[in-house]
């Protein structure tokens, strides 16, 4: 391993010493995942193969790459990184969109030669790719709104009981009859009650709550409650008020803490930006990735 890395960063060394001056924030490589359902029922031979002749044939022989396949999970993966500075020619790799698709059309073909299912995607037209993701905020978007009303009740309520008065006021059903409290926003695309716990934010949970609430000296009624949530809402669309929901795998998270997921992404000209994204605004699923 040791010696691939020094072999790639001897490659970059000859390309800037003729070719080319170090820049800042430099691309050293390229990181791609190739995952496999447990249904397979591949080998690690047979993973690291197919990402073998997923990148010969991506690349050619132009190309400097290692590949690592992970067996510590039910589904096997492939890790492959990739040398920015092709050896042969010394320019610097270049990828578009459109390039990444026929990687994951080489990909889903010699997946399929090992009896491999193939996730099927939507067709990449705009008008299906907005149409299709829409809905998927349709159906997510209850989560934030849940979260929003317990952020701001949790501000103008007195006690639990009067928290829970004024939730059913917003269309908030608070259930804390059962082992744990549950929350349905009635109206929504919501169907299922969701657990306190599942909001993945402490403060969130019925005994943060109520120490919260306590501690509000300023009486709120149920009616000034819902005219403040009305001209609240009425605001943030004025302003017209926009989200975006990804979905992140957890080898995109660089850290994650109690306060906040931090992340690395790629901008314009090879650089690099750290983003960090509140935990309120976090789902960890699951499957091990983020909403």
């Amino acid at each position: 391993m040791h010696s691939t890395c020094d072999e790639m960063l001897a490659t970059r060394t000859m390309a800037n010493a003729l070719k080319n001056k170090p820049r800042k924030n430099e691309r050293f490589g390229y990181h791609f995942v190739q995952s496999f359902s447990p249904d397979d029922h591949l080998t690690p031979e047979q993973v690291h193969e197919i990402g073998l002749k997923t990148m010969k044939e991506y690349l050619g022989s132009s190309a400097e790459f290692i590949i690592a396949s992970h067996t510590d999970k039910d589904h096997l993966h492939n890790h492959i990184v990739l040398n920015a500075t092709d050896p042969l020619t010394l320019n610097k790799f270049q990828q578009s969109k459109n390039d990444l698709e026929r990687l994951k059309e080489i990909s889903d073909n010699i997946s399929k030669e090992y009896g491999c299912k193939i996730i099927v995607r939507p067709e990449q037209k705009l008008g299906n790719f907005h149409k299709n993701y829409l809905v998927y905020l349709a159906k997510n978007s209850y989560r934030k709104e849940i979260k929003n009303k317990l952020e701001f009740l949790m501000n103008h309520s007195h006690t639990w009981e009067d928290f829970k008065e004024k939730a059913r006021a917003l269309n908030l059903k608070v259930d804390d009859t059962k082992k744990y409290t549950t929350y349905l926003l009635e109206g929504s695309e919501q169907t299922k009650k969701i657990r306190d716990r599942s909001l993945k934010n402490d403060k969130f949970l019925k005994e943060n709550l109520k120490e919260r609430i306590e501690k509000n000296t300023i009486g709120y009624s149920v009616e000034e409650v819902v005219k403040l949530w009305n001209d609240k809402e009425s605001i943030q669309e004025k302003g017209q008020e926009k989200e975006i929901e990804i979905l992140l795998e957890h080898w995109q998270v660089t850290k994650e803490t109690e306060k906040d997921l931090v992340v690395t992404i790629d901008t314009a000209f090879d650089n690099e930006a750290t983003i960090k994204i509140p935990a309120r605004c976090v789902d960890k699923l699951e499957n091990g990735q983020y909403t």
